[in-house]
């Protein structure tokens, strides 16, 4: 079954999570090997070599091939989704697809670690896995201290947005979720159903018993170095684990980032402001109750148009042995939810999977996405996984439903 997991791990960045996998990662993958032999994937071993070859020739005195360790996660799908009143051109999304991460993790000294991973797939699927192309996302260093129990990444790293950034499907990483899709919320965020959202600076994190903070400072919410802006992201989190509640998580998340001018390729282009809530339960090894509220913002500086957005997400857990169900609602719910395509800010997104005719379907409407799933641990790190989901648009396109449903079918890796 899926292990029980401590949020407290995120704190020294998600890029680092190879030191947890055998208590964290006991899901997925013994074919990891098949993806890592196709053409494209061939980069991921030549850039490892020529950065051992490269250490080698800098430093062979203090060389250490012991203080490199490579991980990573293999995602294979089949994927079925159909869309009310799609367009006559709009493509049929039944597709098999596949996506790899490699992480790749360096021991410079005792209290500093480099990594790097790699993310890359098939490409041009429904779901929006990385690819054809390899990307760069986590680039790091972290500074891990005992006493205080404290740790520094400075990089890039998934923007630390409430504790379920530890448990999102990340490229070809679902090992932590029971689904394969994120909730709507973090679909919106990361601007995809299947990702988290990067982001370059500075993140610190202080651990104590019963809570921990995290603190970064960042270039916003674009996923580059860009920052035509001029402005800095702050993000914090607190996280309360209540004395004689071991099975019990508490949060509580803010962001801002003033991105109201052109910000990179990826940025809200907005003065992007939230606040999140959050509670995790667990009764048992693999049951588990969790839930957020919170409220976006997303300013556009124009009199007139409603900014906000409401989020919501309950889910809950149950498994025995090999296998496990799942079952997640998420809302989406902005402040102009009246359908009639004007009134609310051109900056906030649709995050369901809803396509009319090529173009997306109008923002100000409300949406409900139910995810219902299963999973069966084939191996130690090997994880069949099923998985039917809807997008309710609340009004629809023109009076006429723009509702989607799927099934999606899923091996998932780790090695």
């Amino acid at each position: 079954m899926l292990p029980r997991m401590d949020p407290k791990q995120y704190r020294c960045a998600r890029a680092n999570s190879w030191q947890n996998k055998d208590e964290v990662m006991k899901q997925t993958a013994e074919g990891v090997s098949l993806y890592l032999s196709a053409k494209r994937a061939r980069i991921f071993p030549f850039i490892l070599i020529f950065c051992l070859c490269f250490a080698t020739v800098t430093s062979p005195s203090a060389f250490d091939p012991s203080s490199v360790k490579v991980g990573g996660a293999y995602l294979g799908t089949l994927n079925v989704i159909l869309g009310d009143n799609e367009g006559a051109t709009n493509p049929r999304r039944f597709q098999f697809d596949f996506a790899a991460n490699v992480d790749i993790e360096w021991q410079l000294s005792s209290i500093v670690t480099g990594t790097v991973q790699l993310q890359g797939g098939a490409g041009d699927g429904s779901l929006g896995f990385v690819g054809p192309a390899v990307e760069v996302t986590d680039l790091n260093l972290i500074f891990t201290f005992e006493d205080p129990d404290l740790c520094i990444t400075a990089g890039s790293f998934d923007t630390p947005f409430g504790e379920q950034t530890w448990y999102l499907t990340d490229n070809a990483d679902a090992s932590r979720n029971p689904f394969l899709l994120n909730s709507l919320f973090y679909t919106a965020f990361a601007g995809g159903p299947v990702g988290t959202l990067n982001t370059l600076g500075i993140m610190g994190s202080i651990s104590r018993s019963a809570f921990d903070l995290t603190l970064a400072v960042t270039n916003g919410t674009n996923e580059t170095a860009s920052n035509p802006d001029g402005n800095f992201e702050t993000v914090a989190c607190l996280g309360v684990t209540p004395l004689g509640f071991s099975g019990m998580r508490l949060a509580g998340s803010l962001i801002h980032s003033k991105d109201k001018a052109e910000s990179g390729v990826s940025g809200t282009e907005s003065d992007f402001f939230g606040w999140m809530v959050e509670g995790r339960y667990a009764f048992m090894e693999g049951f588990y109750l969790k839930a957020y509220y919170g409220r976006i913002e997303y300013g556009d500086n124009a009199p007139g148009t409603d900014d906000d957005v409401q989020i919501c997400m309950g889910e809950a857990r149950f498994g025995q042995g090999k296998w496990f169900l799942a079952a997640r609602a998420s809302g989406w719910h902005p402040g102009d939810d009246n359908g009639d395509g004007v009134g609310v800010s051109l900056s906030v997104p649709d995050p369901g999977l809803a396509v009319w005719s090529t173009a997306e379907p109008i923002t100000d409407q409300r949406i409900r996405r139910i995810q219902l799933g299963a999973g069966l641990i084939l191996q130690e790190n090997l994880t069949l996984k099923g998985e039917w989901f809807r997008d309710d648009y609340d009004k629809g396109q023109h009076r006429l439903s723009v509702d989607v449903t799927g099934v999606i079918v899923a091996l998932n890796g780790t090695f």
